[in-house]
């Protein structure tokens, strides 16, 4: 923090958000696959000090929910046919198109920091997408691994939260203004719904390759910047070696290793804009199983 006097620091302190989360999730398989699921979240913000020198802190408690519908259309053909559709060494094509959509932070509720008057709503929001990954995949024990694929993914995105001039706002049902054709289909980012887009190349599970962008709407705030990033993963490699050299996973350390332990590198960074150019994430995920 810092005074009128000048730059120097009088205090510091710190800010956080915290969120505790239960998740339920269930899936069915008949020539489709279906996903859903709820999420419960309980949230807690710290900003800091206010100007009425008290800490400003809120809580809330708010609900996710989503689906995922993937149509596995080599697989649809197989059992419609009742024919294996494969070459080169049980390598066959793959091609499957997704659909997902959710509703995020359902909940009632307002944030308020310090005066209930100066209530906040919850940030609401829906999202619809569509993917198209294309590639060959190949049977590796009782897994289906993809060899090498290709995505392209289209996702819209609106804020369900209608302001009133009068500081009033009220919540919208459903998934607001997203037009499935004209936002998705079309790819066209309009009356505020945002959009993004991307790209990804698989590289036998082991390596990812990523690119895409964001488009915001004049009248609501107008980002646009590109996207960039790739992927790491410790488990494609160890497919890799299983299905080009089996010997090097007889040792039974790291067989055990390859069988339930997963290390995934991620890396992301925004471009081409002016403030948020240059920004990147970076994540170490540990998985054991």
């Amino acid at each position: 923090m810092t005074g009128p006097g000048g730059p120097d620091p009088i205090g510091t302190f710190e800010a956080y958000e915290k969120s505790n989360n239960i998740s339920i999730a269930f899936g069915i398989e008949y020539f489709l696959r279906l996903g859903v699921g709820w999420n419960f979240k309980d949230v807690e913000s710290v900003l800091g000090p206010l100007s009425s020198g008290e800490v400003g802190k809120a809580q809330a408690s708010m609900s996710d929910f989503g689906l995922l519908l993937q149509a596995p259309m080599v697989e649809i053909l197989e059992r419609a046919t009742s024919d294996s559709i494969q070459f080169l060494s049980n390598i066959k094509p793959y091609f499957t198109l997704s659909l997902g959509s959710a509703v995020n932070n359902m909940g009632d509720d307002a944030v308020s920091y310090s005066d209930l008057a100066q209530a906040d709503p919850l940030p609401k929001n829906a999202i619809t997408g569509l993917s198209l990954e294309l590639g060959f995949s190949k049977k590796a024990g009782v897994a289906e691994w993809k060899v090498l694929t290709f995505t392209l993914a289209r996702e819209a995105e609106d804020l369900l939260v209608k302001r009133s001039a009068d500081g009033s706002f009220e919540y919208q049902s459903g998934w607001g203004e997203i037009s499935f054709f004209k936002n998705v289909i079309g790819g066209k980012a309009a009356d505020c719904v945002n959009l993004h887009r991307g790209w990804q190349l698989n590289v036998c599970e082991f390596v990812y390759l990523r690119g895409g962008s964001y488009a915001e709407t004049k009248q609501c705030g107008n980002r646009n910047y590109s996207t960039s990033g790739f992927t790491l993963r410790l488990s494609g490699l160890f497919r890799l070696l299983e299905q080009t050299a089996p010997d090097v996973l007889g040792d039974d350390v790291v067989s055990f290793v390859a069988d339930h332990i997963d290390i995934v590198y991620d890396h992301a960074e925004y471009s081409d804009h002016e403030l948020l150019g240059g920004t990147s994430f970076n994540a170490l995920s540990i998985i054991v199983r």
